[in-house]
Parts: C-alpha cells; sequence; structure tokens
C-alpha cells in the first residue's frame, strides 16, 4: 500500500492506534503542522504523530504500521536536523514519554569512563547534566 491509499484508511488507522495505545495519537492539523519541520528548511506534513507511552507499544505501532503500508519515522533527542525527521509517514516521536535514564555505570565512571543506558528520547545534554556535573564543571573551567 502506498501513501496515497493509506490516506483512505486514515481514520481506520487513527481508531486502531488509539485503541493499542496508551501514549498520544495525533492526527490533527495542527499537530502535523508541528511536526512538519525540523532544523532544516524542509518542510513535510505527516501522515500521524504518535507519542509512545511505554517501550511494549513500539510493537504495536510497527505492526499496526506495515498492517496500513505506512511508514514510521522515528523521533529521538538525537534526531538529525537536516530533513531526515520528517517524512510523509507516521512519526513516532520518543521525546516525550520515553526519555528516561535506566542505568548509570558508577564503577566505569569512577575509573573516568562514564557508561549509561537511556531510553530513545533522552538528550545527551540532560543526561549529562543529571549525572556528571563535576564533568560538566571541568569541561567549562578548561575552556
Amino acid at each position: 500500500m502506498n501513501i496515497p491509499e493509506a490516506t483512505q484508511n486514515i481514520s481506520e488507522l487513527q481508531s486502531e492506534l488509539a485503541a493499542a495505545l496508551e501514549g498520544e495519537v495525533l492526527f490533527d492539523a495542527y499537530s502535523r503542522a508541528l511536526y512538519s519541520t525540523d532544523a532544516s528548511n524542509f518542510s513535510m506534513p505527516p501522515l500521524g504523530v504518535v507519542l509512545p507511552r511505554h517501550p511494549d507499544e513500539i510493537n504495536a505501532i510497527v505492526e499496526i504500521g506495515a498492517k496500513y503500508g505506512v511508514p514510521l519515522i522515528p523521533r529521538g533527542s538525537g534526531t538529525s536536523m537536516a530533513g531526515q525527521a520528517l517524512g510523509h509517514g507516521l512519526i513516532v516521536d520518543f521525546t516525550r514519554h520515553l526519555n528516561q535514564i535506566l542505568n548509570v555505570d558508577q564503577e566505569a565512571f569512577n575509573k573516568g569512563n562514564w557508561l549509561c543506558v537511556t531510553r530513545y528520547g533522552q538528550e545527551q545534554s540532560q543526561t549529562n547534566f543529571a549525572h556528571c556535573p563535576q564533568i560538566l564543571l571541568q569541561v567549562s573551567l578548561s575552556q
């Protein structure tokens, strides 16, 4: 199914996503306009936007997207700023709910290294600030 065919079933797609997800399912014109740009000069309105609340919702999004033949465009905190986060498919925004720091390896940190496991939407700057304020201070003072 190509995108024009998928748009014929947009209400079915929206309903099925809303039934399967606890997170937000946004197909309104305002939300689509908000997600139609990134930091680049490009603009491309998506078919819709979903904001999964839990990692297990990602499987449902993939399955439903495949059923309707809709491309998925993931957006995380490190998503490129040159148009790669845009498309006419379904944007999956991980930054709203899936932005937690899961684990910091304190032993590695004490040896001068740091290893941190985060969810898809966690920003690196937030991770640095939350767990490594002494590194940020050291970097700031050395500049």
